[in-house]
């Protein structure tokens, strides 16, 4: 799907095209997909979750946008910013987790704060104190783990919770019918 040059364009043609092969050719269904990003990675992520309501997606040691990992001090993104995820991730159509270092100088962790504040749908986030850009994998393994697993254990309850609240609105169409019935009766008012 790319040409060659990298753009959020192009980013975003590579990432649709693995989605449309995973739910297209593989039939996984769309709310079986935990979306994963690293780095730059969380820009294609950012973008596919902001398009497709998918199961959950993580990102770790995300950026909030090119200008913002070398100055994480800007309030808003000038027109000529890349990557802003921080505007993308405010669309994103699933829950979101985010996992950054504390200690992070690649790509630094008020970009990750920035993320979770304008992520609509958020489980905790995890601040790993004391981690780089890319050690959390290795320097703190075990609880790497047991936070990723919390997490799609978390995405799992709330897709219930929304599978629950779609079924309580599907309601037979005898009844669907009643109730438009009733709500659009005027309201009667004494003088």
């Amino acid at each position: 799907a790319n040409p060659g040059k990298p753009s959020p364009k192009h980013i975003g043609a590579d990432i649709q095209a693995a989605y449309d092969y995973l739910v297209k050719e593989a039939a996984i269904p769309s709310n079986r997909i935990i979306i994963y990003g690293q780095s730059l990675g969380s820009v294609p992520s950012c973008i596919l979750a902001s398009k497709h309501r998918v199961k959950g997606m993580v990102i770790h040691a995300g950026l909030a946008s090119a200008i913002r990992v070398l100055k994480p001090s800007i309030n808003k993104s000038p027109w000529f910013d890349l990557f802003r995820n921080s505007d993308v991730i405010k669309e994103a159509k699933c829950p979101v987790f985010i996992i950054h270092g504390t200690e992070d100088m690649a790509v630094p962790f008020s970009n990750g704060k920035l993320l979770y504040q304008n992520a609509p749908r958020k489980i905790s986030p995890w601040w790993v104190k004391g981690a780089h850009h890319n050690d959390i994998e290795m320097n703190f393994a075990r609880q790497y783990y047991v936070r990723l697993s919390a997490a799609f254990r978390e995405f799992s309850m709330i897709e219930k919770e929304a599978a629950d609240k779609d079924d309580a609105k599907a309601a037979p169409e005898d009844e669907k019918k009643e109730t438009a019935i009733i709500s659009s009766q005027p309201v009667k008012t004494s003088l």
